[in-house]
């Protein structure tokens, strides 16, 4: 029905690249802003790594925190009791799980809040949610 040329198709590629780009730089700029105003209750997607130097599950490199307080420059973070492998399972978790009572461990890590925004900019953090 529909006989698009290879111009027309890589002209649509292009389009689409360009837009999952913008939106990664927005989504970026979102993060780094929540980063530098944490709120109780922010859900942290992070590259376990990143918190934790000595990690060495580095096929479950990505976990969550959920932010617990915040109090005199520094964040109290309630550990997720999962690791995953890939953003798409701290995803699919969070909106099967996130509201469980046995989601987060109880173990918590305290991180000052001025090390948040740069932990953003080398994708320590991955996403925030708010």
């Amino acid at each position: 029905m529909f006989n698009f040329g290879w111009k027309t198709k890589a002209i649509g590629f292009v389009v689409l690249l360009a837009v999952g780009f913008a939106y990664s730089l927005y989504a970026k700029e979102q993060n780094a802003g929540y980063a530098k105003a944490p709120q109780v209750g922010d859900v942290y997607t992070v590259k376990l790594k990143s918190f934790f130097p000595s990690d060495n599950q580095s096929s479950y490199p990505y976990g969550v925190m959920k932010i617990e307080s915040v109090q005199n420059g520094q964040v109290t973070f309630n550990i997720a009791s999962a690791r995953f492998g890939n953003a798409k399972s701290v995803r699919k978790s969070l909106s099967a799980d996130g509201g469980k009572p046995d989601f987060y461990s109880g173990d918590t890590l305290d991180v000052e809040v001025d090390t948040l925004a740069g932990l953003v900019e080398s994708d320590g953090i991955t996403d925030i949610s708010r």
